[in-house]
């Protein structure tokens, strides 16, 4: 299971995504940073950003747990033991439906703070 572990923490680690930019510091603010040029909205864009890379990573983490959840409970109908697996189920299946409703009110304040 470790094995398990490493092999999917280590592949998320160098996946790219295609709907977004998984660096902490993008690329266009990275220059203003380095120099000092900001402004109170680059500062607030950043911070958007940050907040979108760790709820993406939720997500990630969620559908992560749900496959654990999957495979505890078919494990565990072999045993007799299926609590395990449906609890597992119903926390990672309510964790991500929490990241769902986070990444919709951080998308509706950028939309908000940015016009």
């Amino acid at each position: 299971m470790k094995k398990f572990f490493a092999f999917w923490l280590t592949f998320l680690a160098t996946c790219k995504s295609a709907y977004a930019d998984w660096s902490v510091i993008p690329g266009s603010m990275y220059d203003k940073f380095k120099t000092g040029e900001f402004t109170t909205d680059d500062i607030i864009e950043f911070a958007m950003h940050i907040m979108q890379l760790l709820i993406e990573l939720a997500g990630v983490f969620a559908v992560l747990m749900i496959m654990i959840g999957g495979y505890r409970y078919v494990i565990g109908s072999f045993y007799d033991d299926t609590d395990e697996g449906k609890n597992t189920l119903k926390y990672s299946i309510i964790g991500f439906a929490v990241c769902i409703l986070a990444w919709i009110i951080v998308e509706f304040i950028i939309k908000f703070l940015t016009t």
